[in-house]
């Protein structure tokens, strides 16, 4: 089983580090060494130090990646060729942000562009589509905050080409592919909803509750047609998707 965390925290004042955050991420690959680990230090001098670590605790890779806030950076992508992450540009930036790839052997490559000065993308998460595609989320940014448009959209992977954009309500917290033809999503304000994902057209959608009591939906996960459903209160809801 792999987790993904992030926890700033302050830590004892004899120790130079004021916080980190690790993430850790599942990948495809022959090679035994199929999770990477990656911490990053922030240090009382400002510099920035980053690490990764292979499955067998070796370091694929020591140095900058750049800067990193929650708000802008944070970016999950399970079961692609490498770690993914968003980088600024410059890399010491949180605008025109760069989706890059850091390999196994530590080489970094920058795969498409994720937002530019004309849209400041924040909030993000993302999945694997089909056929090569991308399907992210995110918020618009506006200078007040309740303003912001909120997307999920499919992109042409890496020419960033958009197929198509879907308006929903809330942030999304977790999203999963179901039989590699539909996404399953939930909102932070307790949506549930599933979209076509030749067209993003809705297939299903309605607020969740367990026994009559409303809730929120943080964790998707698909096998086939059953979803499994974890909730803000603790709770693990499974059920099959008939479409």
């Amino acid at each position: 089983m792999i987790f993904a965390s992030l926890a700033p925290r302050r830590l004892n004042v004899l120790i130079p580090f004021y916080w980190s955050f690790q993430q850790v991420i599942r990948i495809n690959t022959s090679s035994s060494r199929s999770v990477l680990t990656f911490s990053r230090y922030y240090l009382r001098t400002k510099t920035l130090s980053g690490q990764t670590l292979t499955s067998e605790l070796s370091q694929a890779f020591v140095g900058d990646l750049g800067h990193y806030d929650c708000f802008n950076h944070f970016i999950r992508l399970d079961g692609g060729d490498g770690l993914y992450f968003l980088r600024g540009t410059p890399k010491s930036s949180h605008e025109n942000k760069r989706l890059c790839r850091l390999n196994l052997d530590g080489s970094v490559d920058v795969v498409m562009d994720w937002d530019n000065r004309g849209s400041h993308l924040m909030e993000g998460t993302g999945c694997w589509g089909p056929e090569n595609s991308l399907i992210r989320s995110f918020k618009i940014y506006d200078p007040l905050p309740n303003k912001g448009a909120i997307q999920i959209q499919r992109c042409d992977m890496p020419t960033g080409r958009v197929l198509w954009t879907r308006k929903i309500t809330a942030l999304v917290t977790s999203m999963t592919m179901i039989n590699n033809n539909a996404l399953a999503y939930g909102l932070t304000d307790g949506t549930l909803g599933v979209l076509d994902v030749l067209n993003g057209t809705v297939l299903f959608e309605e607020c969740l509750a367990v026994d009559g009591i409303s809730t929120i939906p943080t964790a998707l996960a698909a096998n086939g047609s059953q979803l499994a459903i974890g909730t803000i209160d603790g709770r693990l809801i499974l059920g099959n998707l008939e479409m």
